[in-house]
């Protein structure tokens, strides 16, 4: 079995949307991740620190063993986590921090970064172009 790919029956256990959150440095980061199945192979993408649709690599899914990392400034994260029932917990690390996650099956409104916060760090209006 390649890495990323995974029996179609274990891979439909993890799809859909997992709301979650880091704690590292003292700090509780939110996220939200999107696990996909096609094919027999495990896909994911993330929403975190304002950055929506990251593509995570390495995603694998042997219940109750999860597995997926994230490129990101710092370097590369690793996050490994157990599965129990519609949530799963467990260890984060990248360029030598170290940390711990939770997530749960499902996104509350709260929980959605697919629109940012306000205030907006930019001006936004609305505008009107004649017709052609």
């Amino acid at each position: 079995m390649w890495l990323g790919e995974v029996e179609p029956s274990q891979a439909q256990e993890i799809d859909g949307d997992w709301q979650g959150a880091v704690q590292v440095m003292g700090q509780e980061l939110p996220f939200v991740v999107r696990f996909t199945n096609a094919d027999g192979t495990l896909a994911a993408t993330m929403a975190i620190q304002g950055a929506t649709n990251v593509p995570l690599l390495n995603v694998s899914y042997e219940m109750p063993t999860l597995h997926f990392e994230l490129q990101g400034g710092p370097g590369l994260a690793v996050w490994e986590g157990a599965r129990t029932g519609d949530s799963v917990s467990g260890t984060f690390q990248q360029g030598g921090i170290s940390g711990t996650f939770a997530m749960t099956l499902g996104v509350t409104e709260a929980g959605s970064e697919s629109e940012p916060a306000e205030p907006l760090p930019y001006l936004e209006e609305e505008i009107e172009f004649p017709p052609s």
